[in-house]
C-alpha cells in the first residue's frame, strides 16, 4: 500500500458524470462525491472501477435468462468480454493519462489487479452478509478474487494489457 496521492476511495460509475461534448465531440468525465477522499494508492481507485465492471458482469451471468435479457448495454451476450474490454480501455487511459506513471506500468498494473481481487473478495463478503448463505454470486466473486490475487498477470493478458506479465 502506498500513500502517494489523494484518492477518491469510493470510485464507481455512479460517482461519475459525463460532461458535454465541447470541441470535436470530446466528453469529459467528472468525478463527484469526494467525502471519503484520503491519501492512498492510485491503484486502489483503478481497482474499484475494474471490480465494478467484473461484479456487474458476474451478476449478469448468474441471473436467469429472462431477467438478464433487456436492452441495456451491460446485458450484452458476453458480459465478461464486455467487462474485459472496459477494463483494458480504462487501464490504458489511466496509464497513458496525465499521471506520472512512466516506468511503473507493470508493477502498477499488478498491484491494481491484486487490489481488484481484494475488492471482489470484499464484494463476496458483503453479498454473503446480505444473503446469509453462499449464493452463486458470492462464490463467483470469491473465486474471481482469489484467482486475480494469485495470478494478476493471467487476467492482464486476458484483457489485453500487454504490460502485465510481459
Amino acid at each position: 500500500w502506498r500513500e502517494d496521492a489523494w484518492i477518491h476511495h469510493d470510485i464507481k460509475p455512479a460517482n461519475m458524470i459525463r460532461s458535454g461534448g465541447g470541441d470535436f465531440g470530446r466528453h469529459r468525465i467528472v468525478i463527484v462525491d469526494w467525502e471519503l477522499a484520503r491519501r492512498g494508492d492510485l491503484a486502489w481507485d483503478l481497482a474499484a472501477m475494474v471490480a465494478s465492471y467484473l461484479s456487474r458482469a458476474i451478476g449478469i451471468r448468474t441471473r436467469p435468462p429472462d431477467t438478464a435479457a433487456n436492452n441495456t448495454p451491460s446485458s450484452r451476450a458476453d458480459p465478461l468480454g464486455d467487462a474485459a474490454e472496459r477494463t483494458a480501455i480504462l487501464c490504458h487511459a489511466y496509464l497513458n493519462g496525465p499521471l506520472e506513471l512512466a516506468g511503473l506500468h507493470e508493477e502498477f498494473l499488478r498491484r491494481c489487479l491484486r487490489y481488484t481481487g481484494a475488492r471482489l473478495i470484499q464484494s463476496a463478503y458483503e453479498a454473503f452478509q446480505a444473503a446469509h448463505r453462499p449464493t452463486a454470486n458470492v462464490l463467483l466473486f470469491l473465486q474471481a478474487g482469489l484467482n486475480m490475487m494469485r495470478s494478476p498477470d493471467d487476467f492482464g493478458r486476458l484483457v489485453g494489457l500487454t504490460n502485465a506479465g510481459t
